[in-house]
């Protein structure tokens, strides 16, 4: 015969709502984490890492280098330029990014880097025209852009960010891209 205690009852009702407590919170928990989605990245974000990593990654002719910043340039609608502001004041190999809007071809040659805005998807190819060989790398989100002589076209391929590089108009130009940069990129043919 057994006798129970008080006490004895009590304990084992105490660790058996632990235990029902511990059960709860281990099954919250996991909805929680079946509630938490992925971090959506937000394309502009994922876009200024592509063009940080292109000044990172890119040579320009001596006359550039020599100066101290990188003149980050914008010419177009503000759905990516507003968003390079991200990049003023940012280094990028020992130089500092100053970021600014521009207007015209003699703005834009005094740029390191020129984006150019997709305004509505056309590619501005006077523009590219009148810039000529000049030593400034010309980026941009329009359709077709390294296809109609700009340098690196940012594209949205099956939900992700991916680029083409103009070599031939790059190399005209003076530039250089690391291999790094090379074997990410699609080059487009000449």
């Amino acid at each position: 015969m057994h006798s129970w205690s008080p006490l004895a009852v009590l304990n084992g009702r105490i660790r058996c709502l632990a235990v029902a407590a511990g059960l709860i919170l281990a099954v919250l928990g996991q909805c929680q984490s079946l509630r938490a989605q992925p971090a959506v990245v937000d394309e502009n974000a994922l876009k200024l890492a592509f063009i940080f990593n292109f000044i990172t990654f890119t040579e320009w002719p001596a006359r550039n280098t020599a100066e101290s910043d990188i003149r980050l340039c914008a010419l177009g609608g503000e759905a990516l330029g507003g968003a390079l502001n991200a990049l003023d004041g940012r280094v990028a190999n020992t130089r500092i990014i100053q970021v600014k809007r521009v207007s015209t071809v003699n703005e834009a040659q005094q740029c390191d880097l020129l984006f150019i805005d997709s305004m509505g998807g056309r590619v501005p190819a006077p523009f590219l025209g009148e810039l000529g060989d000049s030593p400034v790398l010309t980026v941009s989100d329009a359709e077709n852009f390294a296809k109609s002589g700009g340098m690196i076209g940012l594209l949205k391929r099956n939900n992700r960010i991916a680029f083409e590089i103009n070599l031939a108009t790059a190399t005209r130009a003076g530039l250089r891209f690391s291999a790094k940069l090379l074997n990410l990129a699609i080059v487009v043919p000449q």
